[in-house]
């Protein structure tokens, strides 16, 4: 089955299915329940044409592409031009924070300091060391799960090594879902039987289970009383999850919701409704020449009040930034872009670059496509997977058929 749901070829499809599922379908239901709006009929609507647009993109062949015509690197240089930078700067980031929140979760600090201190690890960082943000999500987001999905599958000798140090670094920072970025990857090798190994996509399905409560228990998520148990505290920042678990859940079906709605509501109450352009990325800003809105922390402080470091954003899928941006047409153009691009993972020979698919919709999914591309390094691995060919050593033997841990 995970094998089935993650193949590439099946992608747009699935996609589309979790876009009008989650941001048209649970509005929709959430409205009829409740009879409780706030922009949950327009999000639906928005949902449902963005969920067109990318099965439009996605139509045409199948057929693969092929290696000819690429320009090749070895194995060893590609992993070295990835690891060697990610490393320096991963040492660098960590021997100049103020505190590692993992070490003060684990301490018993409470939430609050851990909140603070995840912020300062990175996101507010001054001077020079404000590139630390850039650097960590250009390598972070694509290229160590595109490397480390091409040690795995070329049996590559410090595959092992390399993954858990990265894991290691994933959560020391507590954020929660981090190290999926890993994870998704492999699930994907392993549940369409790419890479055999003792790690199959049941064992890594609980493996990343039991991370993910791990650090959402440290953090101290969810150990707030419940201040209200209905419907309509569950898909609004005022719920209090009653543990942990709870908390998993609201934050993988409500916020999303109900951030994607409450941008909308941010978008006609601050702006008017009138289209910013691409004033909230900072790659537009700066190439039209206009000047940048933190549309993210104007978000978040409208929901939770801003936080102590001034640094709080309140990211929301794809589709909220192509509205608020460019309109309707935006999310026509930006969502086919997304099905063009699908296909892409689903036309393409390189397993590894096929692997990070899930990962790309998972981002789109919780936040802007732009972001995606350029922060987060999507752009280059769509490069790589369109035109360069990854060859490995003669030494090293493939992983099909032979077991991973070997």
């Amino acid at each position: 089955m995970i094998g089935y749901l993650l193949n590439p070829i099946r992608s747009a499809y699935v996609f589309a299915a979790a876009i009008l599922i989650g941001y048209a379908v649970i509005p929709i239901a959430f409205y009829f329940e409740t009879g409780v709006n706030n922009g949950y009929i327009e999000l639906a609507s928005i949902a449902a044409t963005a969920a067109g647009g990318i099965l439009i993109g996605f139509i045409g062949s199948n057929a693969e592409n092929t290696t000819v015509g690429k320009i090749e690197m070895s194995m060893e240089t590609f992993t070295a031009l990835i690891w060697i930078p990610f490393f320096i700067s991963a040492i660098l980031i960590i021997a100049t924070a103020p505190a590692i929140p993992l070490v003060t979760a684990i301490s018993g600090g409470s939430a609050d300091l851990i909140a603070l201190q995840r912020e300062e690890f990175l996101k507010s960082r001054q001077g020079a060391a404000a590139v630390f943000v850039y650097v960590n999500a250009f390598f972070t987001g694509a290229l160590i799960p595109y490397s480390v999905s091409l040690m795995f599958i070329n049996n590559f000798r410090w595959r092992w090594i390399l993954t858990l140090l990265f894991i290691i670094y994933s959560i020391s920072f507590v954020e929660k879902a981090f190290f999926l970025k890993i994870m998704l990857p492999l699930l994907y090798l392993f549940g369409a039987g790419k890479v055999k190994s003792k790690f199959g996509p049941n064992t890594t399905l609980a493996v990343a289970a039991g991370i993910l409560l791990f650090v959402t228990t440290v953090s101290g998520s969810g150990s707030d009383i419940v201040a209200s148990n209905s419907s309509t505290d569950f898909f609004s920042s005022d719920y209090a999850p009653s543990s942990p678990l709870m908390h998993i859940i609201w934050r993988s079906i409500a916020v999303p919701v109900f951030t994607a709605a409450d941008s909308l509501r941010v978008f006609y109450l601050y702006f008017h409704g009138n289209q910013l352009n691409g004033a909230t990325s900072s790659f537009f800003a700066a190439a039209f020449g206009i000047q940048r809105i933190a549309f993210e922390r104007i978000v978040f402080e409208f929901q939770w009040g801003q936080n102590e470091t001034g640094t709080g954003s309140s990211n929301s899928v794809y589709i909220i930034e192509a509205f608020v941006n460019f309109g309707w047409y935006g999310v026509v153009l930006f969502s086919a872009f997304v099905g063009r691009s699908l296909k892409w993972f689903a036309r393409s020979r390189d397993e590894a670059f096929r692997a990070v698919w899930p990962l790309y919709v998972l981002g789109l999914y919780s936040a802007g496509l732009i972001g995606q591309l350029l922060s987060n390094g999507f752009f280059v691995i769509l490069l790589i997977g369109l035109f360069i060919h990854v060859r490995p050593h003669s030494r090293l033997k493939p992983a099909y058929g032979n077991w991973g841990m070997t």
